[in-house]
């Protein structure tokens, strides 16, 4: 149980505070972050970006069916004073001329350099 303890913690949140920290030292001031569902990552790293304090910056989730996952990342954002937009994927065309970055969680990098990750996430890409 140790060894995975320790596996855990060198490979999995090593990594996990290496990619906030990259994440938050590519936000701007006054930047409007577009996210798709809820990541845990992504979410730690715009709380943490946030509680910086140098920067503001405002984010739009966007959402789909049928677990509307977004709106536990709305919650959460909202609850730390993150200015937020709420929208569905169908409205992706709409809200996109106003967002400067697009932060897309995954949830599995293979061994061919595909990306695995949830339903909604190349729609946006092409977007």
């Amino acid at each position: 149980m140790s060894k995975i303890d320790t596996y855990a913690h060198e490979e999995i949140e090593t990594a996990a505070i290496a990619i906030s920290l990259k994440v938050r030292e590519k936000i701007y001031e006054d930047d409007v972050i577009l996210t798709f569902g809820c990541s845990s990552l992504i979410k730690r790293s715009l709380v943490e970006a946030w509680k910086d304090g140098a920067k503001k910056f405002s984010v739009v989730v966007v959402d789909s069916r049928p677990d509307y996952e977004g709106q536990v990342m709305l919650n959460s954002l909202a609850m730390e004073g993150i200015s937020c937009t709420y929208v569905l994927i169908n409205a992706i065309s709409f809200i996109m001329p106003k967002v400067t970055k697009v932060l897309l969680g995954a949830h599995a990098l293979l061994a061919n350099g595909y990306v695995m990750s949830r339903v909604g996430n190349a729609q946006i890409a092409m977007v």
